[in-house]
């Protein structure tokens, strides 16, 4: 079965590559999709080489992201880094990307653990050791 994808001409790459991706795992015409009825897929991005680069976007990044956000289109964005918390992350991100983010788009190296502290009591009340650069930090984020 075709697909047809519809791009501007001037579509950055990597836009076109996702909008190409959409297609293929939609098996129809890139559309919007209204809230409340999203497709059967999502996209998972990691930051550092895909989205950024030296703390800058790569071009299309941004595009890319907009798309997905303006269609209701899933997404997450991804990193092994930490160092800081997700919420400050997630600001930085925004301003950097020009996209609004929310926390429910950002997983850090730490973040799944979160969950897991909050769940049992045997890890909430339990010695975990934390490493990081800065102590501090490590504690304050260890904390929330």
């Amino acid at each position: 079965m075709a697909c047809t994808v519809r791009i501007h001409v001037q579509a950055p790459a990597f836009l076109y590559l996702v909008l190409r991706q959409i297609a293929y795992l939609d098996k129809q015409s890139v559309k919007h999709f209204p809230l409340g009825h999203p497709p059967r897929f999502a996209f998972a991005f990691d930051i550092d080489g895909v989205l950024l680069h030296v703390a800058k976007p790569i071009p299309g990044a941004s595009e890319t992201l907009q798309f997905l956000h303006d269609n209701n289109i899933p997404f997450i964005l991804l990193t092994n880094g930490g160092g800081k918390h997700e919420s400050e992350r997630v600001a930085d991100l925004s301003l950097k990307l020009g996209v609004p983010l929310t926390m429910a788009n950002f997983v850090q190296s730490h973040t799944p653990f979160q969950e897991l502290a909050a769940e049992g009591k045997t890890l909430r009340d339990g010695t975990i050791l934390v490493t990081g650069a800065v102590p501090s930090k490590c504690r304050e984020i260890a904390e929330t």
